[in-house]
Order: structure tokens, then C-alpha cells, then sequence
């Protein structure tokens, strides 16, 4: 996670998340659906999709932004409510990857992200 500020005012300021996964077996049917901090969900972006499917040993890389208040960049950002209560309490203080195999769908605990030092732009 590193947080960024702009060098314009307009175009904000926030932390942009990197998550590299590794593929552990081969498989065309994974998705990856959102991306839960604490209580409120985020839609990542797969960075290095080339091919169809996935093959043991891939490096995957997730990425996706949470803007800072004022930034008029959208944020794709839903807070938890009474139709995800199995997560809001399951995974209540946790940093989640919610994914998808066929009709399944998964939840991994996250390890805690390396906070890299901030950027800014002028």
C-alpha cells in the first residue's frame, strides 16, 4: 500500500493497494471479486491477465485505489450491510479477497500490507 497526493488539488489523493498472489494450481476459473478492508468492499483490477486461465506458480497482481475525501476520481466502495452479515462478522476487523471458483465463493484473511512510503507528484 503506498498513499499518493497529486500535484493538482482536483486530482486528489488516496492509497493505491498492490496484492501479488501466486497460483498454486491450474485452473480457468477463478475470479476475484472484491477486495474487503475492514467493512467496506472494493473492486481490484487483475494487472498482468494475458492468457485464459491461470497455471501453477503465476504471479497475480491485484490492484485497486481508495481516493481521499474531496478527490472527485470515483471509488468503487460499498460499506457492509445486513445482506453480507456473514462476513461483517466473521471477518470483522480483517482485510479480506473474496473469489470465486464456478458457483463458489471463497474468503481469504489477508496479511497485513507493507506500507510503502507516500508519493507525491507536483
Amino acid at each position: 500500500m503506498q498513499s499518493f497526493e497529486s500535484g493538482r488539488e482536483e486530482s486528489g489523493s488516496g492509497i493505491q493497494y498492490r496484492i501479488e498472489l501466486i497460483v498454486l494450481k491450474n485452473s480457468n476459473l477463478i475470479q476475484f471479486k472484491y477486495v474487503w478492508l475492514k467493512s467496506e468492499k472494493y473492486e481490484p483490477k487483475l494487472l498482468n491477465k494475458e492468457k485464459e486461465g491461470f497455471s501453477k506458480g503465476d504471479t497475480l497482481l491485484l490492484t485497486f485505489t481508495v481516493w481521499g475525501p474531496g478527490s472527485k476520481q470515483g471509488t468503487k466502495r460499498t460499506t457492509l450491510d445486513a445482506s453480507h452479515n456473514i462476513l461483517s462478522v466473521k471477518y470483522e476487523s480483517l482485510n479480506v479477497i473474496e473469489w470465486q471458483k464456478r458457483k463458489k465463493i471463497y474468503y481469504e484473511v489477508l496479511p497485513e500490507f507493507t506500507k510503502l512510503p507516500a508519493r507525491v507528484y507536483k
